[in-house]
């Protein structure tokens, strides 16, 4: 499976995906919102957009309402690429596929995150939260009052 990524703000998605796909022969296409340098655990952050362009995989206007991080990407490529988990790898992550297919499947949409900067251009941050679909609970452990 060949598979292209891009990164960049969301006003671009467009123009970025036709020029990629009219430039490759890749397979799947996906482009995510860096919505740049943000360094906070607010939704800014935390929220951002991704398009996944894989035709004949996934069906137009797809839209996943679950919780999908970072650590899903990896064992989300792996999957459909054949390729096997190389033994020395611990996965924290779960593949998405069945998500991007629509199938009912168990997942968690709670996450915790954090976040640590220290001195850094006179500010400092020591940051953790938990999200749920519902509610997010952010507390900063070096600017606490």
């Amino acid at each position: 499976m060949g598979l292209q990524y891009a990164n960049g703000p969301t006003t671009q998605f467009g123009p970025r995906h036709r020029w990629l796909t009219r430039r490759s022969r890749a397979e799947a296409t996906v482009l995510k919102n860096d919505r740049g340098y943000r360094p906070n655990l607010w939704d800014n952050s935390l929220r951002t957009p991704t398009i996944i362009d894989w035709p004949d995989r996934i069906q137009p206007g797809t839209v996943i309402g679950r919780c999908v991080t970072f650590l899903d990407w990896f064992p989300t490529i792996l999957g459909p690429t054949g390729i096997a988990r190389p033994e020395y790898i611990t996965l924290r992550g779960r593949g998405f596929v069945p998500l991007l297919h629509g199938d009912k499947t168990s997942w968690h949409d709670d996450v915790f995150v954090k976040y640590r900067m220290w001195n850094w251009n006179q500010t400092a941050a020591d940051l953790r939260a938990f999200r749920t679909p519902q509610w997010k609970l952010v507390r900063d452990f070096h600017n606490a009052a």
